[in-house]
């Protein structure tokens, strides 16, 4: 038989025991079938409701700890949608074309001119970029919406001319 001990004050699984291998067996802990052992197995579940004797996967996270993982997979995606567009002229990535943001020289080549304006015009898309992501963000956290989902972030974002 399998046991799920359990952590009595949240339901969260702290550990499989089997009565034929383990003698000493941690409680607060119920007895699983091995269908329901299985199925929590290959699922990752993570919590038992020991009233309805219910396996599920839960998430533990605050509320402010699943804010600031939203918000860090918003900033990485944005970053993405950056590098994206940058390595789209054959920049490396967005720090690569900004960094190539320099005035043009008279002696300039026409190839190294354009290089040169695309990697201004990049760069001055990457800063409207950041500061809408700003307002989103400010909105947020003075309560006037929600938390948007990334796909939602990248659509109210500017388009790159």
């Amino acid at each position: 038989m399998k046991i799920a001990h359990y952590d009595e004050t949240n339901g969260k699984l702290l550990g499989w025991y089997d009565s034929e291998i383990h003698k000493e067996i941690p409680t607060p802990n119920i007895e699983v079938n091995e269908t329901d052992w299985q199925t929590a197995i290959d699922n990752s579940y993570n919590y038992i409701d020991v009233t309805k004797n219910n396996l599920s996967v839960k998430d533990f996270r605050t509320d402010d700890e699943i804010l600031i993982q939203q918000a860090k997979n918003i900033n990485n995606a944005i970053q993405n949608h950056l590098d994206t567009k940058a390595q789209e002229y054959k920049w490396d990535n967005m720090q690569s074309a900004r960094a190539a943001a320099v005035p043009i020289k008279d002696n300039d080549s026409d190839a190294v001119k354009a290089m040169k304006n695309n990697a201004e015009t990049l760069m001055d898309w990457y800063f409207n970029v950041w500061a809408k992501a700003s307002e989103i963000q400010a909105d947020v956290k003075a309560g006037n919406r929600d938390m948007p989902t990334v796909d939602e972030v990248l659509t109210e974002l500017p388009t790159y001319e």
